[in-house]
């Protein structure tokens, strides 16, 4: 099975799963940081983050690319949602 990748304007080369699964946190109410070698995953609220083994399995599978993701998103050049 292949996986497609995207390219975002003047930013990162990810797979189109890890960018889905980047929107499906956002949509949970989750942002991502990130500690030196470390992908943080909290609520945007502080309330505890709840996982399922699936999504616990995509981000670790897909943490390089969320990693590039998180720093992409904080860019100040970067425009958010309209």
């Amino acid at each position: 099975m292949s996986i497609e990748f995207v390219t975002l304007k003047d930013g990162p080369t990810v797979p189109i799963p890890a960018l889905t699964l980047l929107h499906d946190l956002d949509l949970s109410g989750c942002v991502l940081s990130v500690d030196g070698e470390r992908l943080r995953v909290a609520r945007k609220d502080g309330s505890p983050v709840d996982l399922s083994e699936e999504q616990r399995a995509d981000i670790r599978r897909f943490k390089k690319h969320l990693m590039a993701l998180a720093v992409y998103s904080q860019r100040s050049d970067i425009p958010g949602p309209q």
